[in-house]
């Protein structure tokens, strides 16, 4: 499927999404389910985000899809080791996406 969304609209100026629980909820939902992370990834960049911890988590999932390893909690443990994110802050941001959300519904919010 082909992304036609304007990712100009998503940072004007930067400023990022603004939204922690949904900024939380578009990370754990790659942490969770790795089929949701072209879908994030076609749509977002980096700058999207307004936390940096959250940048440097999507910067970190990024890099381990684009080389086709694993995006888990353990891989991505090891690749934000040096980066001052512990363990248990990766849990609770995986946690925090359960099935119930519409992934799609949050992300056209942002189209």
């Amino acid at each position: 499927m082909e992304n036609t969304t304007d990712k100009s609209s998503l940072h004007p100026g930067h400023s990022g999404l603004g939204n922690k629980e949904f900024e939380t909820c578009l990370i754990g939902a790659c942490l969770k389910d790795e089929t949701n992370i072209p879908l994030i990834l076609g749509i977002l960049e980096e700058r999207d985000f307004s936390s940096p911890k959250y940048r440097i988590i999507f910067k970190a999932i990024q890099t381990l899809f684009n080389r086709n390893g694993p995006v888990d909690l353990i891989s991505l443990n090891n690749e934000l080791r040096t980066k001052g994110i512990l363990p248990s802050e990766l849990v609770e941001i995986e946690e925090s996406f359960f099935d119930g959300y519409d992934l799609n519904y949050y992300i056209a919010l942002h189209k």
